[in-house]
C-alpha cells in the first residue's frame, strides 16, 4: 500500500508486480482483490489506531503555551469517493459523487502528538463530532476550533470541565453584558462605530452569551478592513442567492466588519492583543490538510470495490502517521536548537521522495537509522517555514509564549 505512485492510477496487476519484485510474493490479481475484505480493513484500521497510540506521550515537548496541559487544535477535511462507496459513506449531495468521507484531526500543538484521526461519512458534521468527542477533553486544555464545532452547550460542557476555548463566535449570538445588575444586549454596530472612533486595533468586553444561558466569558472585537469587508459581503450574498434571497441576514450584517472572538482564558494567559494570532495557529491544520491531499494524494482514488477503498485510505492515514512522528522529532529539535519551525509541506514532500528506501528499510534497522540521520540533515537545509510578504510567521506568535 506504501506505493510511489498515487492509488488512483495502480491497478491490481501493477500491485501483484509490485509484490513479486520488492517482495517476491506472486500472487494471481483475482487473489489479491479476494484479500481486500473485512479481515483486511480490520487490519489496518486496528494498525492505524496502535500506530496513533505508541507515538504519543512521549517527553518531547515544545517550550510555549505552559499555562495550558496542551493546546489542542481541531478540524476536519472532506472528499468525494467513488459510487461504490455510497451505501457505507453517503454524501451530502454537495459534490459531484453520491458519496463522500469527512475526515477528523486534533493533534496538541505543545507535542505534536495525535489526538483524533477517524472517518465519518460526509453526512456526519462538526458539531456532531464536538460532542461525539468530548470525553478527549482534559483539564487545562486550550481548545481551538472552528466556528462549525461551536456551540453554547458545548462551551458550558468544556468549562464545567475545567479546560479552556478559545473560538471565534456566529453573528447570531446573542450577546450581553451585566449593567448594575441587569443583562444588556450588546449592539456589534455600536461596537464597530467605537472602535473606528477610537482608531485602536481591538475592544474587550467581559460579557455573557447566549438566550437566557448567560454563559461568562471574555470577548474581543477587532475591526477588519474595508476590502475584507467587501469580501465578506460578497460572499454573503451569494450565500443568499443560495437561499433564494436577495438580503443578507440582519444580524450577520451588523456583525460584518468585525472578527469576534470568546475564551474563558485569563488576561495573563493569552493578553486581548494576542488573542487573534493565537487563533491563527489554527490555520497550520489546513496546510496540513493541503500536505496530504498534494503530497500524499489521500484523494484520489479509482472505482474499486469498497474494502479496497477502504484498505487503502487506512493505509495512506498510516503513512502519514508515521511520517507525522519524523517530522515532528526533527521540529521540536530544531525549534529548541534554532528557535524556527520546519514546514509540514516542505517535509512531507521530502519524506514522499524517500518512500521507497524508507519501504526497503522497514526490516533493516542500520539501514532506517542511516536514513533518518540523512533526513535530519537535509531537514535543517532550506525545510523551514519562510515568510509571505505581508504574512506573520507562527512562530512569531509562538515566540510570545515562550517561557
Amino acid at each position: 500500500m506504501f506505493h510511489f505512485q498515487n492509488q488512483k492510477q495502480l491497478s491490481l496487476s501493477d500491485l501483484c508486480n509490485d509484490l513479486a519484485i520488492n517482495c517476491k510474493v506472486r500472487l494471481k490479481k483475482q487473489s489479491l482483490d479476494e484479500r481486500f475484505n473485512s479481515k483486511a480493513l480490520l487490519f489496518m484500521k486496528n494498525l492505524m489506531e496502535k500506530a496513533i497510540v505508541k507515538f504519543v506521550r512521549n517527553d518531547t515537548a515544545f517550550n510555549f503555551f505552559n499555562s495550558f496541559s496542551s493546546v489542542k487544535i481541531k478540524d476536519s477535511t472532506s472528499f468525494d469517493l467513488p459510487e461504490s462507496m455510497k451505501s457505507l459513506y453517503p454524501g451530502n449531495g454537495g459534490g459531484a459523487s453520491n458519496s463522500g468521507v469527512n475526515m477528523q484531526f486534533e493533534y496538541d500543538l505543545k507535542t505534536n502528538d495525535i489526538i483524533d484521526l477517524s472517518i465519518y461519512s460526509k453526512k456526519d458534521n462538526d458539531y456532531k463530532n464536538a460532542h461525539q468527542t468530548l470525553s478527549d477533553v482534559r483539564e487545562n486544555d486550550l481548545i481551538i476550533r472552528d466556528l462549525g464545532y461551536i456551540g453554547l452547550e458545548l462551551l458550558e460542557k468544556i468549562t464545567k470541565l475545567k479546560a479552556f476555548f478559545l473560538n471565534r463566535i456566529k453573528p447570531q449570538t446573542t450577546i450581553y453584558e451585566k449593567v448594575r445588575g441587569k443583562y444588556i444586549r450588546i449592539s456589534l454596530k455600536s461596537i464597530s462605530k467605537k472602535l473606528r472612533k477610537s482608531g485602536k486595533p481591538y475592544l474587550e468586553k467581559k460579557v455573557y452569551i447566549g438566550e437566557r444561558k448567560y454563559l461568562p466569558c471574555r470577548m474581543v472585537f477587532i475591526l477588519i478592513p474595508d476590502d475584507k469587508k467587501k469580501e465578506r459581503e460578497k460572499r454573503q450574498m451569494r450565500k443568499a442567492k443560495r437561499r433564494r434571497s436577495n438580503k443578507i441576514d440582519n444580524r450577520v450584517l451588523e456583525a460584518i466588519d468585525l472578527n469576534i472572538f470568546i475564551t474563558n482564558t485569563s488576561q495573563e494567559q493569552i493578553p486581548p492583543s494576542e488573542i487573534y494570532n493565537v487563533y491563527k495557529l489554527r490555520w497550520q491544520i489546513e496546510l496540513i490538510f493541503k500536505t496530504w491531499k498534494q503530497i500524499s494524494q489521500i484523494n484520489l482514488l479509482k472505482q474499486a470495490k469498497a474494502y479496497r477503498i477502504m484498505v487503502i485510505i487506512y493505509a495512506q492515514l498510516l503513512w502519514i502517521i508515521i511520517n507525522w512522528k519524523i517530522i515532528s522529532l526533527f521540529m521540536i529539535h530544531y525549534f529548541k536548537l534554532k528557535r524556527n519551525l520546519l514546514s509540514i509541506y516542505k517535509t512531507y514532500k521530502t519524506l514522499n521522495l524517500l518512500k521507497p528506501q524508507l519501504k526497503r528499510s522497514i526490516r533493516n534497522k542500520n539501514q532506517l537509522c542511516s536514513i533518518i540521520e540523512n533526513v535530519g540533515i537535509i531537514f535543517s537545509n532550506n525545510h523551514f517555514r519562510e515568510k509571505r510578504k505581508g504574512g506573520y510567521l507562527s512562530t512569531d506568535i509562538i515566540a510570545t509564549f515562550i517561557s
